[in-house]
């Protein structure tokens, strides 16, 4: 996406934080379906202005990420938990 690719994914995992299901920055398909795929693929592939703001808003979409706003939020869930009297076990 940051290259100016478009995205399209499969319906699965942290895929669905990334590429929402709007069909505004990228395009998901059902896992595990090719026939799927195969619609995603023949709609955007066939539609050159469609294609292009996908990529365009997809660029944008992505710059919002920032490992250091990541990092504060994971800390501000581990002080949550702390707080609430979470207790964390270690496998050596």
């Amino acid at each position: 996406m940051a290259c100016g690719s478009l995205c399209i994914v499969a319906d699965t995992g942290g895929l669905r934080e990334v590429v929402p299901g709007d069909g505004t920055v990228g395009l998901r398909f059902r896992s595990h379906d090719s026939a799927a795929l195969g619609e995603v693929l023949a709609q955007i592939l066939t539609d050159d202005l469609a294609r292009a703001k996908l990529v365009s808003e997809a660029r944008e979409h992505v710059l919002g990420f920032d490992w250091a706003a990541v990092a504060c939020r994971t800390r501000e869930v581990y002080l949550e938990l702390v707080a609430a009297g979470a207790s964390f076990a270690v496998d050596p």
